[in-house]
C-alpha cells in the first residue's frame, strides 16, 4: 500500500490537485415550482449551523432566514428563470454557499 500512496501524493503535489476534508461542510439548494410559485430547501451536511441566509435573484429573502427551507410557496415570474442562494455559517467552518438557477413553471405543481 505504501508504494501506491506515495506516487499519488506526489502526483497531487505536482498537478496542484486539492482535496476537501471529509468533514467539510456542504450545502445544495433545491427548488421546485408550479403555478408561478416556488419553494426551496437545502441539503446540508456539516457542523451545527449558527445562521442560514437565503437570497432570491440576489435580494435577501429574510423571511426564510435561519430555516432549511424557504417556508411557504413564494411567487415567481412565470416562464422566467430565477436564482436562489443559501449561505450557511457554523461556529467551526467557513460559510458555505450554494446557488442555482431554476425555471418558474406556470403549469401545475409537480
Amino acid at each position: 500500500m505504501r508504494k501506491i500512496l506515495i506516487p499519488l501524493v506526489a502526483a497531487a503535489a505536482v498537478t496542484g490537485l486539492t482535496t476537501t476534508p471529509a468533514n467539510a461542510a456542504t450545502a445544495q439548494v433545491r427548488c421546485e415550482s408550479g403555478r408561478s410559485r416556488y419553494v426551496c430547501d437545502t441539503a446540508y451536511s456539516g457542523p451545527i449551523p449558527t445562521s442560514v441566509r437565503w437570497e432570491y435573484n440576489g435580494e435577501p429573502l429574510s423571511a426564510a432566514d435561519d430555516r432549511f427551507d424557504t417556508g411557504k410557496r413564494r411567487r415567481c415570474d412565470a416562464d422566467e428563470e430565477f436564482t436562489v442562494s443559501v449561505t450557511i455559517t457554523s461556529t467551526t467552518d467557513e460559510p458555505v454557499t450554494s446557488t442555482d438557477t431554476f425555471y418558474c413553471e406556470p403549469g401545475a405543481w409537480p
